[in-house]
This record gives structure tokens, sequence and C-alpha cells, in this order.
């Protein structure tokens, strides 16, 4: 379940972003608030609390900024740009290290 989600959301966010279409980016959203969903399952301690925290307050502005309820999702595909570009650096820099720790 956890991959099928996370894989589904990455590959739809890359579709996305080479072939545009509104209703790509409500999919994109509703997969980001499902993998944020499984996500809060396994999380626990400092990570859970901040998470649960930004949460509440990205709901509490959203909210106070009176857009139409609809619109909800189409506001994860934005983040997602950030999380991809960092795993993927964090994934070539990791390998890169480990790389260079074998042949010391």
């Amino acid at each position: 379940m956890y991959l099928l989600v996370f894989t589904l959301l990455i590959s739809l966010y890359i579709v996305h972003q080479l072939f545009p279409a509104p209703i790509l980016s409500y999919f994109v959203g509703l997969l980001a608030a499902a993998s944020l969903t499984i996500s809060f399952k396994k999380a626990n301690g400092l990570y859970l609390k901040t998470g649960a925290v930004f949460l509440i307050i990205g709901l509490f502005l959203f909210f106070l900024s009176g857009q139409p309820l609809h619109t909800f999702f189409l506001h994860f595909h934005s983040m997602l740009a950030c999380f991809l570009s960092f795993s993927c650096c964090l994934l070539f820099i990791l390998s890169y290290m480990l790389d260079i720790s074998i042949h010391n």
C-alpha cells in the first residue's frame, strides 16, 4: 500500500510536469493527502509532533484565506517539487559518499 501510493504520487507528479492538466493536479493533491495520512500512521516522536503542528497551521491558514474548499488539494502540488528535488539530491549525495567510503 505504501509503495503503491508513493510511487503513484511521484509518477503522476512527473507526468503532470510534462503534460499539465487540471485533473492531474487534483489527483496529485489527493495522492499527496493520502500519503500524508499514511505517513502519520508510521511517524512518532518529534516527526509526528512537528508534522501535526505544520498541518494544523496550514489548515488554519487555508480556511482563514477564504478559498473554496475544492482548491485544497491543489496546494499540495507546490511542495512536491521541493520534496522530489531534495530526495533525488539526497539519494545522489549518499551514494557518492558511500562510494568514497568504500574506496578509502
